[in-house]
Formats: structure tokens, C-alpha cells, sequence
């Protein structure tokens, strides 16, 4: 009975993550030999060349004369259909790699099968909408204000036009469906750690291949038509304005996450230090120095010398063999390890550079090698002090 019921389960599941027939067809471009844009710049071309077959083969259009109204159509839903099946290779990119933020292993075949899927009954419905839009803002603002194609071009133009504005809504459709998911999926992580960012920015790659891709349509439309009418330029700025916030909107509650995860960070280091001198304060008022000595090799503290003593770092520290010179019966002591620090040689330069020759004189008196003990002498050459 448990079997049957499991069975029962992985079929349900099986079927509510199906690939639909847009799915597949990225999928079959996906597994032919080569890069995708290759395959999907050879499908715009083949558009454009069986468009204007159908144009030569009409007796009063020359053979050989490339028409714009043909080609762009072509070349721009190409341009469409690579940029949705980048948009699925770098969705599954960046989720594989947001993983470990997401802390949810039963969920990741969901959301990953959300992100790269594209639902045929809401892709029609996107594709129809751009299409009716698209239709009327041409034949409404666009076409009474040009001079009318010839009428063998434009029954060719017109389904690859329209072609082109359904590639344009299923783009359009694709991008809003993976920034809600991105956004989503931001809300729900539950690994959220600021030391480690590579994860956390992992989609800001997928919003900016859809940014990019729809903004360079944009530009691309406008080199085309150089003559903006008003029809043209109110898709271009809601394209724009979609492509601005497909950038922007995902990331913001990741950036809030990331704000408030650091103050958090910063009051907990606070209150940390804090209490370290709040104890430091309390051994000195009660005379216990030797707490407060313990107290002050405290990590935050060391922290803190740590980063005045990081400013001295361009003096190089070398060790020396250096005499300890005492006077009196400690006179004769072995030779003892000290660190000196030494400057570096422009640094010198620049000190010694128009001093006055005595002060020049003591210094490479100071500065020269310190000759060896002679054997059997008790003390050091008195010579070695008054620089005789």
C-alpha cells in the first residue's frame, strides 16, 4: 500500500514538472552540436531568405534586392528566441550556484524547474497581447504617417512582424515569471552570509542578460527606424521601463537582507566591545591590573592595534645581531638578538638629502658594520664608542 502511494506521488510530480512545448524546443536546440546562437542565427536567415523568395518570385520585384521590412523581422525574432534560451542557461547557472544560500534541498528541483519553464497557455496569451498591441499601435499611429509598402512586401512583412511582437511578449513573459521567482527565492533563503557574497549575487546575472538583451532590442529598433513616431516611442519606453526594472526589482530584497544582516553584525561587535571595556574598566577601578592585562590581549583589541599597526607597514623589519652596549660591570655581556627597523632607501635619501654635513657624518657613523668581538678581550675598544 506505501509503494502504491509513493508511486502514485513521484507520478503527480512527474506530471506538474512536464516541459512544455516551448521547453522542448529550447531543449532540442540545446542538444545540437554547436553554440546556440549559431543554430538560432541560422533560423533568422532561413526566415529572411524564404521571405524574400516569396518576394522575387512576384514579376515586379528584381532578383537579388534585399528588403528591410524582410530581414529585420527575421533577424530580430532570432534574436528573441537565443536570448530565452540564454536567459534558461543562465537561470540554471546562477540557481546551482545560489544553492547553498537557499538551505532547502527538497525544493530545488521546483524552483529550478520554475525558473526555466515557460508555460504554453501563458505564453498564447503574452504572445496575443503583444501582438494586438504591436498591431494597433502600427496601423493606428505608424502606418498613416509612411508612405505604404508595396503590397508583395508587405503581405510577407506583416506575419514576420507579427511573428517578432509573439517572441517579444514570450521574452517579456519569461523575465517577469524568473524576477518574481528571483525575488522569491531571496525571501526565503536561509543562508544568508555576508562574508561569503559569491552566492548571495549569484542571480544578478540573470537580471542583467535580461536587461541587456531587451535594451539592445531597443537600440537595435531605433537604428532601424531613425523616424521615431509617437506609436514607436511609447513600446520603446515601456520596454525600457521593463528592462531597467528587471534589473533593479529582483535584487532589492536581497540588498535589504544584506542591510539588515549587517547592522546586525555591527551591533553584535559593538556590544562585544563594549562589555571588553566595561570589564577593563571595572579591574582598574578595583586595582587588578593583572585582569585588566589579560584582558587588554582581548582578540577585539589586538583587532584594533592590529589595524594602527597595519598604517607602519611600508618600514621593513629586519633582524639584526646587534651588541647590547652597557656600561659598568655588565659591560662584558655576549651578544644579545634585537630587531631594528629599517628605512627604506628612498625614504633615506630624502633624510639625509641637504642636511648639514655633520649630521650627515653621524649618521653614517651610526649606519656602518659593527666589527666583531676580538677574541680574548674582556671589554669592548673604547674607539667603538667615540668613533675615533
Amino acid at each position: 500500500m506505501t509503494t502504491d502511494v509513493l508511486e502514485g506521488t513521484d507520478i503527480a510530480r512527474s506530471n506538474s514538472y512536464r516541459p512544455g512545448l516551448i521547453d522542448r524546443v529550447l531543449q532540442i536546440v540545446d542538444r545540437l552540436p554547436g553554440p546556440a546562437y549559431g543554430w538560432w542565427a541560422a533560423v533568422g536567415i532561413a526566415l529572411a531568405v524564404i521571405g524574400h523568395i516569396l518576394v522575387w518570385m512576384s514579376t515586379e520585384r528584381p532578383l537579388g534586392v534585399i528588403h528591410d521590412d524582410i530581414a529585420t523581422p527575421a533577424l530580430i525574432f532570432a534574436w528573441f528566441a537565443w536570448l530565452t534560451h540564454t536567459l534558461n542557461r543562465v537561470a540554471t547557472v546562477s540557481f546551482d550556484e545560489f544553492r547553498p544560500v537557499l538551505g532547502d534541498p527538497g525544493s530545488e528541483h521546483k524552483y529550478r524547474y520554475q525558473l526555466t519553464h515557460i508555460h504554453d497557455g501563458r505564453a498564447v496569451l503574452a504572445a496575443a497581447l503583444a501582438v494586438a498591441v504591436v498591431s494597433f499601435a502600427y496601423y493606428v499611429g505608424v502606418r498613416p504617417l509612411r508612405v505604404p509598402a508595396p503590397a508583395e512586401i508587405e503581405r510577407i512583412s506583416s506575419p514576420l512582424w507579427g511573428l517578432t511582437a509573439a517572441a517579444l511578449g514570450v521574452v517579456v513573459l519569461h523575465t517577469l515569471t524568473q524576477n518574481r521567482l528571483v525575488s522569491r527565492l531571496s525571501a526565503v533563503a536561509r543562508n544568508v552570509d555576508i562574508f561569503k557574497p559569491g552566492p548571495i549575487n549569484a542571480f544578478s546575472r540573470l537580471t542583467v542578460v535580461s536587461a541587456i538583451g531587451l535594451i539592445l532590442f531597443v537600440i537595435a529598433f531605433v537604428l532601424f527606424s531613425p523616424e521615431q513616431p509617437i506609436a514607436y516611442i511609447i513600446q520603446e519606453a515601456i520596454v525600457m521601463a521593463i528592462a531597467v526594472a528587471s534589473f533593479v526589482l529582483p535584487l532589492r530584497i536581497m540588498h535589504n537582507r544584506l542591510v539588515v544582516e549587517k547592522a546586525r553584525l555591527l551591533a553584535e561587535s559593538q556590544d562585544r566591545l563594549k562589555a571588553v571595556l566595561t570589564r577593563i574598566h571595572e579591574q582598574v577601578d578595583a586595582n587588578q591590573l593583572d585582569r585588566a592585562e589579560q584582558l587588554h590581549h582581548n582578540p577585539h583589541c589586538r583587532a584594533r592595534r592590529a589595524g594602527r599597526a597595519s598604517q607602519t607597514s611600508h618600514l621593513a623589519v629586519e633582524r639584526r645581531n646587534v651588541p647590547r652596549f652597557r656600561f659598568g660591570p655588565a659591560a662584558a655581556d655576549p651578544v644579545d638578538h634585537v630587531y631594528a627597523v629599517r628605512r627604506p632607501p628612498a625614504l633615506t635619501d630624502s633624510m639625509t638629502r641637504g642636511a648639514p654635513p655633520r649630521r650627515a657624518r653621524q649618521r653614517r657613523w651610526a649606519a656602518r658594520p659593527i666589527p666583531p668581538k676580538p677574541a680574548g678581550l674582556t671589554t669592548w675598544p673604547r674607539s667603538l664608542f667615540d668613533g675615533s
